[in-house]
């Protein structure tokens, strides 16, 4: 998945950059956030607990939109998590986000500008539902 999600933020590369809540914030020009993440074990593990609290029925961290919950925006610790249908392809699904536009702005084209810290690393986790459905977590850090 670390590919994929790297994948589609190279692809995105060529868009305007945006910053803040999305459908509330605004495009911008100033790159500061590479076009790629690296990957970082500690974040992963940080990410796959979060993935395995969420599955236990734990709250989402943060504030929800369109699907997601999004936590630490313009901090030194960026998370969005997630549930991902079963169904491949789906407009709703926030993991194969490339039409979905809340994702595209929380996740491939966000880059506060210089208005936080550059976050350079990621981790993702996963927990399957018995349902079909998966929740992913993406972390961020410096």
């Amino acid at each position: 998945m670390h590919q994929t999600f790297n994948g589609w933020r190279q692809s995105y590369m060529s868009h305007d950059r945006y910053k803040g809540w999305p459908w509330q914030g605004s495009y911008h020009t100033t790159v500061t956030w590479p076009s790629s993440f690296k990957w970082d074990d500690g974040l992963a593990a940080e990410a796959q607990a979060e993935a395995e609290r969420l599955l236990a029925g734990g709250e989402c961290k943060g504030e929800g939109i369109s699907g997601m919950a999004i936590d630490g925006q313009n901090t030194s610790k960026y998370m969005i998590a997630a549930v991902e249908p079963d169904a491949k392809g789906s407009k709703e699904a926030v993991s194969s986000s490339k039409d979905h536009g809340s994702a595209r702005m929380a996740i491939h084209y966000f880059d506060p500008g210089g208005d936080g810290p550059v976050l350079t690393r990621t981790g993702i986790g996963a927990a399957a539902i018995d349902n079909g459905n998966t929740w992913w977590v993406y972390i961020y850090g410096e």
